[in-house]
């Protein structure tokens, strides 16, 4: 395949699943909720399930990629304050754009949704699209609380940024990054921006 077909694909096409010879974004919506013998969801641990849909395993192989992850194909059903914005916390965690049919809580225009928010102000905070981040899942991160979650992103070779969600606002909490102990935020969300080379670390929260 050339390279001047694969221009005729327009920059802002977003294709549906992963897609590796087409450079441009994937809907990721249906990975969480899975299919018929593979579910998926908030419920389901590889230590249970053989067969399951673990979308942080397509991610991770993609992990240069802008993907779209939302409602879409059945993820309503993990979606909003019903649901303890399980999505959007995976979202966020994933390093993914949201593809949002219902932008406020349970079609309550008066209430936009929280977490969405707090996404957007901490990515446009950290100017997190410039920096393009790769995931790289929980690689060199260790002794994460159980009911907080975090996961890593590279940017060159001396920057990582943590994305940590910590839904119960947890305090006093600390997590190993390369050996190395890492204080995890009492807010909801949360990027810590770090150079490798110095360990600076500039943290950014959201409310």
């Amino acid at each position: 395949m050339t390279r001047d077909y694969l221009d005729t694909v327009p920059p802002a096409t977003v294709i549906e699943h992963w897609v590796d010879v087409y450079p441009r974004a994937p809907l990721l919506s249906g990975y969480v909720v899975g299919i018929p013998g593979w579910p998926g969801g908030p419920a389901i641990k590889p230590a249970d399930c053989d067969t399951c849909s673990f979308i942080n395993l397509s991610r991770f192989l993609m992990g240069d990629r802008i993907g779209y992850l939302g409602e879409s194909n059945g993820e309503y059903v993990n979606f909003g304050p019903d649901h303890n914005y399980w999505l959007e916390r995976q979202i966020f965690l994933l390093g993914a754009k949201a593809e949002v049919g219902r932008p406020d809580n349970n079609y309550d225009p008066s209430t936009p949704n929280p977490y969405l928010l707090r996404i957007k102000r901490l990515h446009d905070e950290t100017k997190w699209w410039k920096l393009k981040p790769r995931y790289i899942d929980t690689v060199g991160l260790t002794n994460v609380p159980t009911a907080i979650d975090a996961r890593r992103f590279a940017v060159g070779p001396r920057h990582d940024l943590i994305a940590i969600d910590n839904p119960g606002n947890l305090t006093g909490q600390h997590l190993n990054l390369k050996g190395k102990p890492l204080a995890i935020p009492s807010t909801p969300v949360s990027v810590i921006d770090i150079d490798t080379k110095t360990g600076k670390a500039t943290v950014h929260t959201a409310l």
